[in-house]
C-alpha cells in the first residue's frame, strides 16, 4: 500500500523495480498494488513516485512474498539544483486507455477561482472533448452525447444532478476531493450505464495522525474542513461543509423595495463525511456520505401573502469493505444509496395550494475483485446489482381555505416506475510485448423492465497500446456502451427533467465508439501532448415528438417520444506540463455531431425536421482552452489564469 504521511492512501502511485525491466505497477483506487518479480533475485530496489510528492527509494531482500507499506512525504521545497521528472507525466505513454483525464488533489487546489469558489466540473470543461451547458442548464457535454449520458460517481454513488445555482456552480466541493478521472473513449468495463463519458470522483479519507482543521471565506460562499484520527493510526474521519449567504444578503435589502414586492430568498448548501477503520493487516472499512440542496423562495401579491418555494437536491451512501486475500488477490465490496428530488410548492393568497415533486432513488451492491495473474496480466472482474426507483411526478392541487362554501376535493396524481439492472464484467491488462499492451474488457448488462421484460446488451471493450519509443506511443481503442436509463430535456433547469427507464416500448440507448490517437513526450518529459480522431455511432436516440405534451409523465411516456440516431466524429489535442512553476494545459476539439429522426408512417410528429440529419444541441465546431498557473517566486504563490474561446460557424 502507498499511503502519505497523514495515512491517507495514494491512488495512481507508480511502484517500479530498478532491476527488472518493465516491472512496475500502479496502485488501485485503494491504494493497494501488487508486483510479480520473476525470476526472483537475492535483493531489489523499489522506487515509489506520486506527483507532489518526494520519490522513495527501498532496498528489499526477496527471499518470499512479503506485503510493504510506502509513507511518502509532499514535496516541501523546489530545489534548483535538481530536476524532478514524475512518473504520472509518463503515465500518459504507459496507459492502454484512451480519453482518460485524471486530475489529482494537487491540480485541484491550484484550479481557478469563480467568485471565490473552486469549481471542478469547470476544470472538466476545460479538457478536450467537453463542451459546457448553457446558463440555468450547467452539466457537461462529451463528443457529442447528451447531459444524461454522463455516469457521475462520488465514492462509486450516482449524482444525477451535479449543478448548483442553476448550473453555475457544482455540487463538489473541492476541499473533500481526493482524486478525479474522466473517462471519454473507452470505459473500463467495471462502468456501465452511460453512452458518453464516465466522472469518478473519490472522497479524501481524513488525517490518521493528528486533528487539522481548514476553511475558507468566499464572496458567496463559507467552508469548513475538519479531519484527524478517531483512533491513531486505526481510524479516522473528515468532515466539510459549505453554504451560500445570498438569502442574508436578500434579507438585508427588503427595506429597499417597493411594498407588494419581495427579493428572492435563495441558498445552497454541501455537507460531505468520511470515515474509515483499519479493520487489520488485510481488512479495512469505509463509510462516506454527501447531502446537498438548492433552496428558493420568494413571496408576491399586494400583502406578500402568496409565495412560492423550489428545491432540489442529491444524497449519496456509500459503505465500503476492502479485503486482501493475498498479495496477488484483492476485493472490494460496496453497498451504495443514491437519491434525487426536486419539489415546488405555490401558495396563492392563503386559498389555494399546489404542490408537485420529482424523485430518483437507486440501491446497488457491487463485487469488484482485482488479482493479479502475473507479471504481464492483471484482470479486474465483478458484478454489479442495482435496484431503481424513479417518481417522475406527484402533484396534489387543493383549496387551503376554511370557508366550507369554497373548499374543493383535491386534485392529485402521482407515477412510479420500477427497473432492476445487473452486470457481469472482466477485463485483461496484458502486457503482450516490451513494446505492446492492450486492455480488453467484456460486460453483459440486463435490465428488469417494470413489465417483467428482460433487455440485455452485450458490451466489449478493447484498448491498444505500441510504443514507438520510449517517448512516443500510438493507441488505438473500441467500445459498445449501453444506457437503460433516460432523460429527455423539455426544459432549461435540468433538475426538472425527470429520469425514466426502459421498457417494452423504449428500447436501450447503445453506442459503438472507435478512436485511435497518438501521444508524445517533450521537453525532457516535461510536457505530454495527445492527439486523438474518435467516430461515435449513437442508437435509440430520444427527442420528444412534434407538439408533444411534457406537462406530466405518465405510464404512457413512450407514445410522447420520438426514436432517432446519432453520430459525432472530430479530432483533439491537449498538450499539457504538470510539473515546475508554469503549469496548465492547452487543449483545442474540432468535433460535428448530428442527430436524425426519420419516424415512422403512422405518426408524422415523430419526423423531427422532415427525416432531415440536424445538428444537436451544443455541437461546437471549434473549441480552445488554456489553463495555466503560475508559481511567483519567494511567495510560492499560485496565480491561476484561464483563457476560454468557443466558436461556431
Amino acid at each position: 500500500m502507498c499511503v502519505t504521511s497523514s495515512a491517507e492512501t495514494l491512488i495512481g502511485a507508480i511502484v517500479s523495480v530498478a532491476e527488472i525491466p518493465n516491472a512496475a505497477a500502479a496502485t488501485n483506487a485503494y491504494g493497494y498494488y501488487a508486483l510479480n518479480m520473476l525470476p526472483r533475485p537475492d535483493s531489489v530496489s523499489l522506487r515509489v513516485s506520486y506527483l507532489g510528492y518526494e520519490t522513495t527509494t527501498l532496498r528489499i531482500a526477496c527471499q518470499q512474498s512479503q506485503t510493504l507499506t510506502f509513507d511518502l512525504r509532499p514535496e516541501s521545497q523546489l530545489l534548483e539544483e535538481a530536476v524532478i521528472t514524475d512518473n504520472a507525466v509518463r503515465d500518459v505513454i504507459q496507459q492502454n486507455q484512451m480519453g482518460v483525464q485524471k486530475i489529482s488533489s494537487n491540480t485541484l487546489k491550484a484550479i481557478p477561482v469563480i467568485m471565490g469558489e473552486a469549481d471542478v466540473l469547470k476544470v472538466v470543461q476545460l479538457t478536450a472533448g467537453v463542451q459546457s451547458g448553457t446558463e440555468g442548464q450547467g452539466g457537461f457535454y462529451v463528443r457529442g452525447g447528451g447531459g444524461d449520458q454522463n455516469l457521475i460517481l462520488l465514492d462509486e454513488a450516482i449524482v444525477y444532478n451535479p449543478d448548483h445555482f442553476f448550473g453555475f456552480f457544482s455540487t463538489f466541493n473541492s476541499d473533500i476531493i481526493k482524486n478525479m478521472e474522466i473517462y471519454k473513449s473507452d470505459f473500463p468495463a467495471q462502468y456501465g450505464g452511460r453512452l458518453s463519458s464516465v466522472l469518478d470522483i473519490q472522497m479524501r479519507e481524513g488525517n490518521m495522525k493528528r486533528f487539522e482543521a481548514q476553511g475558507g471565506i468566499g464572496l458567496i460562499a463559507s467552508r469548513l474542513t475538519l479531519e484527524g484520527p478517531i483512533q491513531r493510526d486505526k481510524s479516522s474521519f473528515v468532515i466539510s461543509g459549505r453554504r451560500t449567504y445570498f438569502d442574508l444578503f436578500s434579507s438585508l435589502l427588503k427595506g429597499a423595495v417597493p411594498d407588494g414586492q419581495d427579493i428572492p430568498q435563495y441558498y445552497f448548501y454541501d455537507l460531505n463525511a468520511k470515515m474509515n477503520y483499519v479493520l487489520g493487516k488485510k481488512d479495512r472499512l469505509y463509510a462516506s456520505g454527501y447531502l446537498g440542496a438548492d433552496q428558493l423562495g420568494l413571496a408576491f401579491g399586494n400583502d406578500i401573502s402568496s409565495n412560492y418555494r423550489l428545491g432540489w437536491g442529491n444524497m449519496t451512501g456509500t459503505l465500503r469493505w476492502n479485503h486482501n486475500f493475498n498479495p496477488r488477490l484483492f476485493a472490494n465490496t460496496s453497498l451504495v444509496l443514491s437519491r434525487f428530488k426536486y419539489n415546488d410548492r405555490f401558495n396563492f393568497n392563503d386559498f389555494f395550494e399546489f404542490k408537485s415533486s420529482s424523485k430518483t432513488y437507486n440501491v446497488s451492491l457491487k463485487e469488484d475483485i482485482d488479482y493479479y495473474a502475473g507479471k504481464n496480466h492483471q484482470l479486474k472482474f465483478g458484478l454489479h446489482l442495482t435496484h431503481n426507483i424513479i417518481r417522475p411526478i406527484e402533484f396534489a392541487a387543493q383549496t387551503t381555505t376554511t370557508d366550507t362554501l369554497l373548499q374543493s376535493d383535491a386534485i392529485s396524481e402521482k407515477q412510479q416506475f420500477l427497473g432492476d439492472e445487473g452486470a457481469i464484467y472482466i477485463t485483461d491488462t496484458w502486457q503482450a510485448t516490451p513494446q505492446l499492451s492492450l486492455k480488453a474488457g467484456l460486460r453483459y448488462s440486463l435490465f428488469l423492465t417494470d413489465e417483467k421484460k428482460w433487455l440485455s446488451a452485450i458490451e466489449p471493450r478493447l484498448a491498444l497500446n505500441y510504443k514507438l519509443d520510449e517517448r512516443t506511443a500510438l493507441k488505438a481503442a473500441y467500445a459498445r456502451m449501453a444506457q437503460y436509463l433516460h432523460q429527455v430535456r423539455f426544459n432549461a433547469l435540468s433538475f426538472i427533467n425527470p429520469y425514466f427507464p426502459s421498457n417494452q416500448y423504449i428500447k436501450p440507448q447503445l453506442a459503438d465508439q472507435v478512436s485511435v490517437g497518438v501521444s508524445r513526450l517533450l521537453f525532457d518529459d516535461q510536457v505530454s501532448i495527445t492527439n486523438e480522431y474518435y467516430y461515435k455511432w449513437m442508437y435509440n436516440q430520444l427527442e420528444y415528438r412534434n407538439g408533444a405534451n411534457f406537462l406530466f409523465l405518465n405510464a404512457d411516456y413512450h407514445t410522447r417520444l420520438a426514436v432517432g440516431e446519432g453520430w459525432s466524429y472530430g479530432g483533439e489535442i491537449q498538450v499539457e506540463k504538470k510539473d515546475g512553476k508554469l503549469t496548465g494545459w492547452v487543449a483545442y476539439s474540432l468535433s460535428w455531431t448530428w442527430r436524425k429522426f426519420v419516424g415512422d408512417n403512422i405518426d408524422p410528429n415523430t419526423r423531427l425536421n422532415n427525416g432531415e440529419p440536424f445538428p444537436f444541441t451544443y455541437d461546437r465546431r471549434h473549441v480552445l482552452n488554456v489553463v495555466a498557473q503560475y508559481q511567483l517566486p519567494k511567495t510560492g504563490l499560485l496565480v491561476p489564469t484561464l483563457l476560454t474561446e468557443q466558436a461556431k460557424p
